[in-house]
């Protein structure tokens, strides 16, 4: 990947478009750069430039995290929930125990998917997320070229992490 390090200066068209200079257009294109993706850095008074292969792969981790996110966020407020009918002396203990079953079993869900993870990341996938429901478990992964023996290694750790059976795991390689 490129690096320019240094102060530059470049104008905007009419359209408010960046005009490249043509020495960094020349070592891009040298490089096999030839789309790239412009943004402005939050951080520093600064233009960041990705190419574009390598934008997408920052927006597919960022999408994972995200999600992961937003899967503990549910997770958590449900938790919230089930501990709320936990505390209430006023229910019965039936549904008091039927909240902390549901708790155990939210947990024992988030404890496989989260090992699963770890397992894929060790053996070189990114991105991943496996996320297990009442129908199976989806893997969503970085796996390369997604190759039969790819598929089958996907397949093998998730069924050991999680228990669930390969004709009810969906995996969806990304790139």
């Amino acid at each position: 990947m490129l690096s320019f390090i240094g102060d530059y200066t470049c104008k905007l068209d009419s359209k408010g478009r960046a005009v490249v200079q043509v020495v960094f257009r020349k070592e891009m294109q040298a490089a096999g750069e030839v789309s790239f993706v412009m943004r402005r850095n939050i951080f520093d008074e600064c233009i960041d430039v990705y190419p574009k292969d390598e934008w997408l792969k920052l927006i597919a981790g960022l999408r994972e995290k995200l999600s992961q996110f937003n899967r503990e966020q549910v997770r958590s407020k449900n938790k919230e929930t089930l501990q709320a009918i936990i505390d209430n002396d006023s229910l019965d203990e039936s549904k008091k125990k039927d909240a902390v079953n549901e708790m155990i079993t939210l947990t024992d869900i988030a404890e496989k998917e989260s090992n699963a993870e770890m397992m894929l990341e060790a053996k070189g996938f990114t991105d991943v997320v496996v996320s297990m429901n009442d129908d199976g478990c989806d893997v969503v992964l970085n796996m390369g070229e997604a190759t039969d023996a790819k598929r089958a290694q996907v397949e093998d750790i998730v069924k050991r992490k999680t228990g669930v059976s390969a004709d009810k795991i969906v995996i969806t390689p990304i790139q």
